[in-house]
């Protein structure tokens, strides 16, 4: 990417996040999301993207059984694939702009037969979440990250460990998946 100061000068298929011009992720599951296999770090923003996903009177039970009843901000998915007996940690970080919200869905499209609990750490920190995905049969998980307000969308950082045998720390809720 290149260096810039806002959306507007990245060019298409682009937009600016922590000056660099970064690829836009899928704005939902069917529209080429990114796919992780792979531990690293991942720079996006939900600017450029629609409120797709939404909880409580919304299309998704699963957002709203953590008791929230408000996602309606713009949101991205990301594919991250698990290996069998493996785990994925997700932290994700807005740099102190919003309340991320993070979800994991088995299937695409996401609906609530595939949709998984509230992946949300609710922590004093809220604009850094935490979420946890064992898998024992491993495969493709869709994860959403989304916002409880609606804004004019938010930049992120997210930092991916994905590994098998094992665990992770317990600090945060558990997606337990097949």
């Amino acid at each position: 990417g290149c260096s810039c100061a806002s959306h507007a000068e990245c060019a298409a298929g682009y937009e600016c996040v922590q000056s660099q011009c970064v690829a836009l992720v899928g704005d939902d599951c069917t529209d080429s999301p990114v796919s992780i296999s792979a531990s690293g770090t991942f720079y996006g923003s939900t600017v450029k993207h629609t409120n797709t996903y939404n909880g409580g009177s919304g299309s998704l039970d699963c957002m709203s059984s953590g008791g929230l009843s408000n996602t309606e901000d713009r949101d991205v998915v990301y594919e991250v694939v698990i290996p069998a007996n493996g785990y994925a940690t997700i932290w994700v970080d807005t740099f102190g702009t919003q309340d991320v919200l993070l979800y994991a869905a088995t299937g695409c499209p996401i609906n609530n037969g595939n949709c998984n609990n509230l992946g949300e750490q609710r922590t004093s920190d809220n604009d850094r979440e935490r979420l946890d995905i064992y898998s024992a049969s491993g495969g493709t998980y869709y994860v959403v990250l989304d916002a409880d307000n609606n804004s004019a969308g938010f930049d992120f950082r997210m930092d991916v460990t994905i590994g098998s045998g094992g665990s992770v720390g317990r600090e945060g809720p558990i997606v337990q998946i097949g």
